[in-house]
C-alpha cells in the first residue's frame, strides 16, 4: 500500500474569503446569517504591540481570523470538496488540514500510476481553490514486506516526494513494516522525558503523596502509552515491552516501591492494571461505540474480543434525529415533583394526581416501572388488565431499565392504536435526560424520534411523573411486575444496553482477567493480599510513611533485598539464622515476640532464644 501525506501550505492563512462565500451561498440562502458571516469576513484589519507601542493598521486580505470560534467552521466549509478530487482505488482522509491518500494493490507500479493521477489531480484542484501543497513537507511511504522497490518517485510540481520509511499521522507513526518499532520509541523517549517531572515530585521522604502522583502519572504518561493503543493491540510481545517498562517505571515512582519488587505486586499497589488489559478495555468500548454510530469494527479488534465473555453488537443505536431540537416538543408534565416525598402525605399525592389526569379526557394511564436487583434486572409495562414484563441484561442501570420501559410503552402505544395515552413513571432522572433535547443519549434519542413519529400521525402523547411506593395503584403494580420480570419465564427478553451499561461491565471483566492473572502469582503480596483493589492510607500519611508500608506490604525492602542491588549474599536473622525477610520479623523472629505480643494482642510463647 502506498500512502502519501500531504501538507498544505498555510492551510488557514491562505483560505480565499471569496471561496468560502461562494460555499455558503450554496448551501444557506442569503439572509441574516449569510449577510453576518459575509461581514465578518470583510475589512478585517490587524495591529501588532510591542513595548507599548502599537504599529499601523494593516489589511488582512485573506484567510480566516486567528482565534475566532468560527475559523475552523468556516476553513472547513472552503477544503472539504477535496475528497470529491480522489477517484478509486485512491482513497483518502481529511481531518481539518491533515489530509492523506493511499492506495492498496498487489502490482507496486500500478498502484504508483493511482497515486501519481491522484497527485496530478490535486494540483488542478489547488489552482482552483486557492491552496497549495508543500513538497518539502509533505511525505510518501509504501507499506509492503517487499525488501526492494525500484521506481517509487511520485512528482509533484515536477519535483519528488520525500520517501520515508516511517510517516507520522494524527500522533501514531506508521513504518512500512508495520512493526511499530518506531512509533514506540517515541513513546518512550517522549515519557522518559515526562518522567523526570514525577521524579522530582516523589521523593520517598518529603514527595507528594501517592494519590497526587498517580494523577500526574495519568495525566502526563498513561495517556501518551494508551494513546489509540487499539491500533497497536496486536503488535509484537518484544515490542510492546518497550512501552510496559515506561509503564512498570512510573508506578514504581508512584509507590515508592523498592527496585526488586514484583512488577505484579507494584501495579497491584498502584491499583493500576497492566496495558495489556487496559488494551482489551479499551478495545471493548471502543467496539461498543462504533456498532453504536454504525460503522464498522476492525477485525483485529474482533479477533482480541472473540474470547471475552461480553457481546457488544446488542448496544442501542444511536438514532439520527427525525426534527430540528427547537422544534421537537416533548410533552412531559413533573408538576407532582414540587413536593417533597418527605413531607408528603400518599392521600395528597393521589389527590393531586387525580386532578391532573382529570385534565386528559379519554387518555389511556399507561403505568411504567423498572428493577435492579443483586439476581438482576427487569422493567414492566401496564396498560389496563394488560401487563408486559421485561428482562434486561444483568448489568444494566436502573435508568435503563425505566427508559426502555417508557420506549416499549410507545411502542405498545403504536401497536394498539392508542391515540391519547398518559404515560406515568416513578423516575424523575428518566424524564429529566427525557427533557433534554440538544443532547440526549443514545436511548432519550429514540424516545423523542418514537414521540416525533407518533404525534405527527395524530397521536396524543404525555409523560407524567408520579412518585413510587405511594398507594397508587397502577404505580404499585408496575413495580410489582418489574420485580417479577427477573425471574419470571413469562418476560419478554431484551438484549438491549446503553454504552454506560458497556463501561460498567467493561471494568468489571477487565478486572476480572486481572484478578485471575494476580491470583496466579506466587509473590510476597500474594500471601497476604487476594484482591486488586487497592488498601487506603490513614489520612494524615506522610510520604514518607507510604512508602515504608508499601515496602513492608510488597515484602521488597531496602534491609531484605538490598543485597541484590550490591551482587552479595542474602542476609541472615543475626538472631534465629534464617534467611532475612519481612514475614519472619513480623511473624517468626524469635528476638521480637514479646514486641509482637504487645502488637497484635497475642500471648508470647514460652520457647527462648
Amino acid at each position: 500500500m502506498g500512502l502519501i501525506a500531504l501538507d498544505i501550505s498555510k492551510a488557514y492563512d491562505t483560505t480565499w474569503r471569496s471561496r468560502i462565500v461562494k460555499k455558503l451561498s450554496n448551501i444557506i440562502c442569503k439572509g441574516n446569517l449569510f449577510n453576518f458571516i459575509q461581514n465578518f469576513l470583510t475589512d478585517r484589519t490587524f495591529q501588532v504591540k510591542c513595548n507599548e507601542k502599537l504599529s499601523k493598521i494593516y489589511s488582512q486580505k485573506n484567510g480566516v481570523p486567528q482565534g475566532s470560534t468560527l475559523s475552523v467552521s468556516l476553513f472547513l466549509l472552503a477544503i472539504n470538496d477535496i475528497p470529491l478530487v480522489i477517484q478509486p482505488p485512491v482513497m483518502c482522509t481529511l481531518f481539518a488540514d491533515d489530509f492523506n491518500i493511499f492506495c492498496r494493490g498487489i502490482n507496486t507500479n500500478r498502484t504508483i500510476n493511482y497515486l501519481q493521477n491522484a497527485i496530478t489531480a490535486l494540483q488542478d484542484w489547488s489552482l482552483d481553490s486557492g491552496f497549495s501543497f508543500s513538497v518539502e513537507k509533505s511525505q510518501c511511504t509504501f507499506f509492503t514486506n517487499k525488501r526492494n522497490i525500484v521506481n517509487t518517485t511520485i512528482y509533484m510540481n515536477n519535483i519528488p516526494l520525500p520517501i520515508k520509511n516511517s510517516i507520522k499521522i494524527l500522533g501514531i507513526l506508521f513504518d512500512s513494516r508495520n512493526t511499530w518499532i518506531p512509533h514506540f520509541k517515541t513513546i518512550r523517549k517522549d515519557s522518559l522525558l515526562r518522567m523526570n517531572t514525577l521524579k522530582c515530585l516523589a521523593h520517598r521522604s518529603w514527595g507528594s503523596h501517592s494519590s497526587s502522583l498517580l494523577q500526574i502519572y495519568k495525566a502526563l504518561i498513561l495517556s501518551k502509552l494508551e494513546y489509540n493503543s487499539f491500533l497497536f493491540i496486536k503488535a509484537k510481545a518484544t515490542a510492546l515491552n518497550m512501552i510496559d517498562t515506561i509503564h512498570n517505571t512510573g508506578l514504581r515512582l508512584v509507590t515508592g516501591a523498592f527496585r526488586s519488587s514484583p512488577i505484579p505486586s507494584v501495579l497491584n499497589t498502584a491499583g493500576v492494571a497492566p496495558l495489556d488489559i487496559r488494551r482489551v478495555h479499551s478495545s471493548i468500548l471502543l467496539a461498543t461505540r462504533r456498532l453504536q454510530n454504525n460503522l464498522k469494527v476492525m477485525n483485529q479488534i474482533n479477533d482480541t474480543l472473540k474470547d471475552i465473555p461480553f457481546s457488544h453488537l446488542n448496544v442501542i443505536k444511536n438514532e439520527n434525529i427525525q426534527t430540528p431540537p427547537w422544534l421537537l416538543n416533548i410533552p412531559i408534565n413533573r408538576e407532582l415533583s414540587k413536593y417533597s416525598k418527605n413531607d408528603t402525605a400518599p392521600i395528597i399525592y393521589k389527590q393531586h394526581l387525580h386532578s391532573i389526569i382529570s385534565g386528559f379526557h379519554d387518555s389511556t394511564e399507561i403505568y411504567t416501572d423498572g428493577s435492579n436487583m443483586k439476581n438482576g434486572v427487569g422493567a414492566a409495562v401496564v396498560v389496563q388488565d394488560q401487563v408486559s414484563m421485561l428482562r434486561l441484561p444483568s448489568f444494566c442501570s436502573i435508568y435503563t431499565a425505566e427508559a426502555i420501559a417508557i420506549s416499549f410503552a410507545l411502542d405498545l402505544i403504536k401497536t394498539n392504536h392508542i391515540h391519547k395515552a398518559v404515560i406515568l413513571s416513578d423516575s424523575l432522572s428518566t424524564l429529566r435526560n427525557i427533557e433534554n433535547i440538544y443532547n440526549p443519549n443514545e436511548i432519550s434519542r429514540k424516545i423523542h424520534n418514537q414521540i416525533y413519529n407518533l404525534t405527527h400521525t395524530g397521536y396524543s402523547i404525555t409523560l407524567l411523573w408520579i412518585p413510587s411506593h405511594n398507594q397508587i395503584q397502577g404505580n404499585e403494580r408496575a413495580d410489582q411486575k418489574a420485580h417479577q420480570a427477573i425471574s419470571s419465564t413469562d418476560a419478554i427478553r431484551l438484549n438491549n444496553f446503553t454504552l454506560h451499561d458497556a463501561k460498567l461491565i467493561t471494568s468489571t471483566i477487565t478486572n476480572n482477567i486481572w484478578l485471575r492473572a494476580w491470583k496466579q502469582g506466587t509473590s510476597k503480596l500474594n500471601e497476604i493480599k487476594n484482591t486488586i483493589h487497592t488498601w487506603p492510607y490513614p489520612p494524615d500519611f506522610t510520604r514518607k510513611m507510604e512508602t515504608s508500608v508499601n515496602r513492608i506490604r510488597i515484602g521488597h525492602t531496602s534491609l531484605t533485598y538490598q543485597y541484590l542491588m550490591k551482587k552479595e549474599d542474602p542476609p541472615l536473622c543475626a538472631s534465629c539464622g534464617t534467611p532475612l525477610s519481612i514475614k519472619h520479623i513480623i511473624t517468626e523472629c524469635l528476638l521480637y515476640e514479646t514486641d509482637r505480643a504487645q502488637t497484635f494482642c497475642q500471648k508470647p510463647s514460652t520457647q527462648t532464644t
